[in-house]
């Protein structure tokens, strides 16, 4: 099982779920911007159900964009980000938080 670290000066931690999915929503923030965010907020607490909303969202962008060359690179380039997104989102998904450190395989 792996799981994810952070460092701090002089200290190693466990990363905790809370840290990991506000990681996640910052992400998805910066990816499909300020409107999608707010209108998926009600998901900010489920992440891979909020990113699968955004999907939607910005596949509706990508509809409204044809025709538009420059837009449609714009809202791929979000749709690419989304699917990497998903990638780290199930991969928190899989890990047990309530692992303790002295259960950590590395120590």
């Amino acid at each position: 099982m792996a799981l994810f670290y952070h460092l701090k000066p002089m200290n190693l931690e466990l990363v905790k779920e809370e840290e990991a999915t506000r990681a996640l929503n910052q992400l998805l923030s910066v990816i499909v911007g300020r409107r999608f965010a707010m209108q998926t907020d009600q998901y900010k607490d489920h992440p891979l159900e909020r990113i699968d909303k955004c999907h939607h969202l910005i596949s509706q962008e990508f509809a409204e964009a044809v025709g538009d060359p420059k837009r449609i690179v714009q809202v791929q380039r979000k749709m690419d980000s989304l699917q990497s997104l998903t990638t780290l989102a199930r991969l928190a998904a899989e890990i047990d938080f309530d692992q303790t450190i002295d259960e950590s395989p590395l120590y």
